[in-house]
C-alpha cells in the first residue's frame, strides 16, 4: 500500500463540509461509528479503518498527519515507509522533524528536533513530504 491510497480515505473536516456534509452530519456519523477520528479534526469511514488489521493502520496515521500538517517533514521510521522501505510498526507513531525553536507535543507524534538550515526534502505522491532517502538511511 502507498500512501495515495490513504490519502483519498482520510479527510479533513473542511474537506467532508465541502463535499456536502454538516458539522452535524460529521458529529452524528462518528457517534453511529461511521467514521474514525484519526487524530482531532481527520477522519476516516469506519468500513475502511476498521477492515484494517493494527499493522495495515501506520499509512492511515501517516496520511492523517499530513492531511492535519501539510508543511510537515516526515523522517526516520515514517519516511523509511514512504520511500518503500520495509518498516514494522508496532505503535502507529509518526515520526516528523521539527525545528529547534518548536514547542508542544502531540500524541502519536514523534518530534525530531534539527538545527541542520536546511535537510533534503523528497515529495512523495506529489504533496507528502520527506527526508530524502539518503538521510532518511542516515538516520
Amino acid at each position: 500500500m502507498r500512501i495515495a491510497e490513504p490519502l483519498t480515505f482520510v479527510s479533513t473536516r473542511a474537506e467532508l463540509v465541502a463535499a456536502g456534509l454538516c458539522n452535524s452530519t460529521i458529529t452524528r456519523k462518528m457517534h453511529r461509528g461511521e467514521l474514525v477520528q484519526l487524530r482531532p479534526g481527520i477522519f476516516c469511514p469506519s468500513s475502511i479503518y476498521n477492515s484494517l488489521r493494527p499493522a495495515e493502520r501506520y499509512p492511515y496515521a501517516i496520511a492523517a498527519y499530513a492531511k492535519q500538517n501539510p508543511e510537515a517533514i516526515f523522517s526516520h521510521r515514517s519516511a523509511a515507509w514512504l520511500h518503500g522501505l520495509s518498516v514494522i510498526a508496532s505503535e502507529n507513531l509518526v515520526d516528523t522533524l521539527a525545528g529547534a525553536n518548536t514547542r508542544g507535543r502531540a500524541q502519536g507524534i514523534i518530534k525530531h528536533y534539527t538545527v541542520k538550515p536546511s535537510v533534503p526534502i523528497a515529495y512523495i505522491s506529489g504533496t507528502v513530504r520527506a527526508t530524502s532517502l539518503l538521510q532518511t538511511l542516515d538516520d
